[in-house]
C-alpha cells in the first residue's frame, strides 16, 4: 500500500513597500514574521517609514500567515514610535490566526485595526488610488 503527502512549501518572510499619490505608505507583510531576521528587518524599515512622516502608514498584514512573539513587539514598537512622531497608523487584513494573536495580547487596543486596506485608506479620508 503506498500513501502520498502533499507537502506545502513554507513561505518565508516577505515586505512590500508602496506609496500612494496622496502621501500614504503601505507596508505588505507576507509569510511569517516570527524571530529573527524578518522582525529585524521588519522594525528597520517601518522605522525608516515614520521617520520620513508620511500622511499614513497601512500596515497590510492580509498575507501574514503567522506572526510570534518577537513579531508582535516589533509591531508594538512601530505603534508606539508612530504616535510618538505623529504619524497615524493602521493595521489592515489580518488573517483569523494573527488577528487571535493580537486580540490575546491587547495589540487591538493600540492601533485602529481594519478589514482591508480600502478600509484603511478610507479612514484616512483620502481617494483609492490603489
Amino acid at each position: 500500500m503506498t500513501t502520498s503527502c502533499k507537502i506545502e512549501p513554507i513561505m518565508l518572510f516577505s515586505m512590500d513597500i508602496r506609496r500612494l499619490d496622496g502621501g500614504l505608505d503601505i507596508a505588505e507583510l507576507s509569510g511569517r514574521l516570527t524571530i529573527g531576521k524578518a522582525v529585524t528587518d521588519v522594525e528597520d524599515r517601518l522605522k525608516e517609514l515614520v521617520d520620513q512622516r508620511p500622511a499614513g502608514l497601512i500596515v497590510d498584514l492580509a498575507a501574514l500567515d503567522l506572526i510570534d512573539s518577537a513579531g508582535v513587539g516589533a509591531l508594538i514598537n512601530i505603534i508606539g514610535m508612530a504616535k510618538q512622531e505623529g504619524v497615524p497608523l493602521r493595521v489592515a487584513g489580518c488573517k483569523d490566526r494573527v488577528r487571535h494573536v493580537f486580540d490575546l495580547t491587547q495589540v487591538t487596543q493600540l492601533v485602529e485595526m481594519l478589514p482591508d486596506v480600502q478600509a484603511a485608506i478610507a479612514s484616512f479620508g483620502q481617494a483609492s488610488g490603489v
